[in-house]
């Protein structure tokens, strides 16, 4: 794998070299597992493997090729920061390389620094300016970029509030690799009601016909350290939406489904909503406790579209619905094609 003249973010591994670096045996099946459907726990084995690997250690203090490949590995297995890190150590030993700035601008871009993406893409441009795949890469950041900003997604304003913290951005067709790895064959997305993709091109494609439909505002969980690692969205009828969201199962438990909820209000408002919906499984005990958090509360209905009923919950974004959340909820459904039926509230989801 040498990468010297390729702008492809999606390496291309020889098992028994890398970057013109003998490997040992042990090395070579963790590069093998980077192209497969590995576990999170397997990707995360082989990247130790990878960091600690003597004989690759001492190629990167020498070569800019080796840290260049690293980062194409990293990449591919999802870890984008430390992917970043080593597009940028091979641009301090060879900054003349478009190969590198591309890359490190797909790095930004993945993990919602949309700033540095465009300035990494714009020095790409300087070095490749007849390069198709760098400007359709910049013509698809800018528009992305503008997309950020009307709905107030823009990471670097408020969005992101505290170093470290998971963001969210409009989903983009770069985001379908990370996405279809994390949603794993449908146990994750389905129950939000998405369908079930069976490779990353077939979530691309849903992605694209997605943001060409006016009433759908299709999102992506940006996490710090690893990029794309859940979507949410809205479906609009008038002034209320009905959202769903889910997080990669690997990183569950840390928090990011609370976080992701807590910013879907930010996101409504720019569109002028009213009252935000949202269903929920009754035994998802994470999800109910992420919407109550956000002061979401029960609707006294379930919805019956879906192959298991789900409780609904509502939020009410300027000012307490009242008796008028069922009502519009009922004219929600009948925009958006679902069924549903009204019944007393179930025991333990507090007041409706």
């Amino acid at each position: 794998m040498t990468g010297a003249t390729t702008t492809n973010i999606s390496p291309s591994v020889a098992v028994q070299s890398f970057g013109g670096i003998a490997l040992s045996p042990r090395l070579c099946a963790a590069l093998e597992r980077t192209l497969g459907n590995a576990t999170w726990d397997e990707r995360q084995a082989s990247a130790r493997l990878l960091l600690e690997a003597p004989e690759l250690g001492a190629a990167e203090s020498l070569d800019w090729n080796v840290p260049f490949a690293l980062g194409k590995v990293f990449a591919r297995m999802g870890f984008w920061r430390r992917a970043q890190d080593f597009f940028r150590t091979s641009l301090s030993r060879d900054p003349g390389s478009a190969a590198a700035w591309h890359n490190l601008a797909m790095a930004a871009w993945q993990l919602g620094a949309l700033g540095s993406a465009v300035m990494a893409l714009d020095e790409a441009l300087r070095r490749a300016p007849n390069s198709a795949l760098i400007r359709r890469a910049a013509k698809d950041l800018a528009d992305h970029r503008r997309r950020a900003r009307s709905l107030r997604l823009v990471s670097e304003e408020a969005n992101q509030t505290a170093e470290g913290e998971a963001i969210l951005q409009p989903m983009t067709p770069y985001h379908a690799e990370g996405l279809f790895y994390h949603q794993r064959g449908g146990t994750i997305s389905v129950p939000a009601g998405l369908p079930r993709f069976d490779s990353a091109s077939a979530m691309r494609s849903w992605i694209e016909r997605e943001l060409t439909s006016a009433d759908r505002v299709p999102l992506t969980l940006i996490h710090p350290l690893y990029g794309p690692v859940g979507a949410a969205g809205l479906r609009l009828a008038g002034r209320q939406a009905l959202c769903y969201y889910w997080v990669g199962e690997a990183i569950q438990g840390l928090g990011l489904g609370k976080r992701l909820v807590s910013l879907l209000p930010m996101v409504a408002r720019s569109f002028g909503l009213v009252t935000l919906y949202a269903s929920v499984y009754p035994d998802n005990v994470r999800s109910r406790r992420a919407l109550v958090g956000s002061r979401f509360e029960p609707l006294a209905c379930v919805l019956t579209t879906r192959p298991v009923q789900q409780d609904v919950f509502f939020l009410g974004l300027y000012e307490a619905p009242g008796s008028k959340a069922l009502r519009d909820f009922a004219e929600l459904c009948a925009d958006l094609k679902l069924t549903f039926t009204s019944q007393g509230c179930r025991a333990g989801v507090g007041p409706c």
